[in-house]
């Protein structure tokens, strides 16, 4: 396994995985009718994999994939540079998944589809405005403070 610390951060392990996961879930969804299949089948066993609740008619629900991801990234961009990094990555995912779920948007959507590149164009800017990423050591001292 890839040694994952201030030479190779672990944002450049997960973000082609995000890349990936943005163009399977636009093909899934959009293209197919697999993840709508899905959604129909999981939506009454007990421990389905989303997240959701009911407000009136409208049933807003989110992929727990969608929500681990987004957390992942979190976590790894707190590690790679420093928390407000994580906090600002927090605060701009949680605001894309707030808009997603407010917009009247019908059917089945692709959230990786904004997730994803969100997550490209946030890696990209900490690491052009941030001189030097935080090494693995430094961040748990950081953390055990």
């Amino acid at each position: 396994m890839p040694h994952c610390g201030p030479d190779l951060p672990g944002a450049l392990l997960v973000l082609p995985f995000a890349a990936f996961l943005t163009v399977y879930d636009f093909v899934a969804t959009s293209l197919n009718s697999v993840t709508g299949n899905l959604f129909k089948k999981l939506a009454g066993l007990p421990l389905s994999p989303l997240f959701g609740w009911a407000s009136g008619k409208a049933v807003f629900t989110i992929g727990m994939g969608d929500l681990l991801l987004a957390t992942v990234f979190l976590l790894v961009m707190r590690k790679a540079y420093r928390g407000w990094v994580g906090l600002s990555t927090l605060g701009l995912n949680q605001l894309a998944i707030g808009v997603l779920l407010v917009l009247p948007l019908q059917g089945v959507f692709p959230v990786m589809v904004v997730l994803g590149p969100l997550m490209l164009i946030q890696y990209f800017w900490w690491r052009s405005r941030t001189a030097r990423k935080t090494s693995y050591a430094k961040s748990r001292v950081m953390t055990l403070e």
